[in-house]
């Protein structure tokens, strides 16, 4: 959830069409694309999943993904040519305490009972 709110909001301070956002765990690198649509309309879509290299044994593995690497490599440029948005005003993003609300599990989520009325 966090690289969503650091990619939107640096689509938003370069008013930029389209973004890549990418993240590493570990030997993992993901790589994303954030699209806005239109106004209030954003998507964010993985393109690909690599397991990097970390020794030299590990090269081979690197290049039998490079088909994954090339989409990468075509989502890029894809950015390079969307351009700018004009929207005047960019949607608020959750601050995060709100994201922390919406995403603790040890919130309840029930609805409160309203049996206090039936108690006379």
């Amino acid at each position: 959830m966090r690289i969503t709110v650091l990619a939107k909001a640096a689509s938003d301070e370069h008013k930029l069409k389209a973004k890549v956002a990418f993240i590493v765990v570990g030997k993992y690198a993901t790589f994303y694309i954030r699209n806005r649509a239109q106004t209030h309309i954003c998507t964010m879509c993985e393109i690909a999943h690599i397991q990097l290299p970390l020794t030299l044994g590990h090269v081979p593995l690197f290049i039998s993904q490079v088909n994954k690497v090339v989409k990468v490599i075509v989502c890029f440029q894809y950015i390079l040519n969307s351009g700018n948005h004009n929207h005047g005003n960019s949607p608020t993003t959750l601050t995060d305490n709100m994201l922390y609300n919406a995403t603790d599990p040890k919130l309840s989520r029930k609805r409160k009972s309203i049996t206090n009325h039936y108690n006379h």
